[in-house]
This record gives structure tokens, C-alpha cells and sequence, in this order.
């Protein structure tokens, strides 16, 4: 079976709001980890449309083992509800949600509506990624993992840094100098592996020796973001880090190997 013969239906409120950051931005981030494979993606506002979406990829698809996989990233009530339904109408769906925590009564509940992996609303996007692939492995899907996918072949485009990281350039060349704080917060979240970093990360990383920083840390973070994104915006660019559901921050878009110069 081929990936692009299966569909990613996504299923979060939070994508009907424009304002909401967050959810736009973990599912960003988890296409472009997903995307190479060919997987569809059906982004989903509404519980009837995960229904739509579930029951017209189990009727074109026409597979005897997983005809869908549904990610659900609601509030723990209504992930159980549509689990619940879609396992009565469509048991062949794969159905991976979103848990408030991972108390045992918390996962029986989910477990017994149908789910059949689930995540906390902190994990990064390369996890869940690394959770789907998974999935679709033990639905006897022919995928391969992801430390086993040839790695993305370098763009000959994109952000990059310059003035030894005292300025970053977006793809169409615009230079943006940053301060300090950015400099380092930018650089360590570039240099970790799927370019993603706590907010414990940076902090240490920022401020590793001052008592109050630390404990000030994530406000500061918050405001520092504040401001690069009206640094940006004054230069007609968007800031490429997005906000990861609270836990921290990821670079998000193509990003070149630095260049100091």
C-alpha cells in the first residue's frame, strides 16, 4: 500500500480561529515533517466534518485495514465522542488523540472509546510525527520510519544567517540584526535536532547563571517574540518560529547552513 493512498484527517476547533497560533503552527509543522510521504491532509474545524471526511475516504479508498488516519486534537470530551462514533461506523480507522494527561483513569477512558494511541498537548511536532508513523507501521502500512527516510535534500533556498549570526536573511534576501537575547534564543533553536526547543532549553541556554531570569524566563521569551515579529513585520516578513501548544519553539520553513559572513 502506498502513503499517498492514505489521508491525515486532522480534527482541532482551534483551526477555525485565525488568531489562534498554536494550533495553526503544530499542524504546519507536522506537514512538513509528513509531507515527503504523500500522506492528504484534511484539516477539520467541526466534529461533522471529521465525520464527512472519515466516511468518503473509507468509501473512495475501499482498504480492508486502515482506510483513515484521524488525529484528534479537541478537548478530551470531544476526542472521546468522535472516537467513539468512528469506531462504531468505521472500526478500520486509525484514531490517535490528544489526552489531557496520562492518568490511568485518563487513558482507560480514551482506550475505551476507540482511541488507539494517544499524546499529551506538549509534545513537539517531531514526536508526533514519530507517533503516526508509528501507527501506520502497525497497521501493516509500507512506510518507512523516520530514521530510516532518506534525509530532505538541502534547499538551495532559504533562511540563513549572517554577520556571525548578528543578522538572519530570509529566502528573498532581506536582512534582519538582531540583539543579543535574539541572536541566542534564534541560534539555539536552530542548532537543536528537528530545530524545536523547550522552553527549559532556552532558558538555560539564555540566562544559565541568573536565579531571576530563570524563574522570569517564558515572560520574557513571550515579550522577546512580541518583538521579533514586529521587527519582521516591519521588514514584510513573517516570522519564521511558531509557538509549540506552550512548551516551547520551532523554526518552521526552509533554513540554509549558516553562512557568517
Amino acid at each position: 500500500m502506498r502513503a499517498k493512498q492514505l489521508k491525515l484527517i486532522w480534527f482541532d476547533p482551534l483551526l477555525s480561529d485565525d488568531e489562534s497560533e498554536g494550533a495553526q503552527s503544530l499542524v504546519q509543522a507536522v506537514r512538513y515533517h509528513l509531507e515527503d510521504y504523500g500522506l492528504a491532509f484534511a484539516h477539520c474545524a467541526d466534529m461533522d466534518s471529521v465525520y464527512q471526511e472519515a466516511m468518503v475516504s473509507i468509501a473512495a479508498l475501499k482498504m480492508q485495514d486502515v482506510r483513515a488516519l484521524v488525529l484528534l486534537n479537541a478537548g478530551f470530551a470531544q476526542n472521546c465522542a468522535v472516537a467513539h462514533y468512528l469506531r462504531a461506523v468505521a472500526p478500520g480507522v486509525c484514531l490517535v488523540a490528544r489526552t489531557p494527561d496520562y492518568k490511568e483513569q485518563t487513558l482507560m477512558h480514551a482506550l475505551q472509546s476507540g482511541v488507539d494511541a494517544y499524546f499529551s498537548g506538549t509534545v513537539s511536532p517531531y514526536f508526533l510525527s514519530t507517533l503516526l508513523f508509528s501507527r501506520m507501521r502497525a497497521a501493516g502500512l509500507a512506510l518507512p520510519s523516520l530514521t530510516q527516510a532518506e534525509a530532505r535534500p538541502m534547499p538551495d533556498y532559504g533562511w540563513c544567517f549572517a554577520e556571525q549570526a548578528w543578522a538572519i536573511v530570509s529566502p528573498d534576501g532581506k536582512r534582519v540584526r538582531l540583539t543579543s537575547s535574539e541572536r541566542g534564543f534564534i541560534l539555539t533553536i536552530v542548532q537543536q535536532p528537528d530545530m524545536s526547543a523547550s522552553h527549559d532549553v532556552l532558558i538555560d541556554h539564555l540566562w544559565p547563571d541568573t536565579k531571576e531570569a530563570k524563574e522570569g524566563g517564558r515572560e520574557r521569551m513571550s515579550v522577546m517574540m512580541s518583538r521579533l515579529r514586529q521587527k519582521f513585520k516591519s521588514k514584510g516578513l513573517e516570522l519564521p518560529i511558531r509557538t509549540l501548544h506552550g512548551s516551547g519553539y520551532m523554526f518552521y520553513g526552509p533554513f540554509l547552513e549558516q553562512r557568517y559572513s
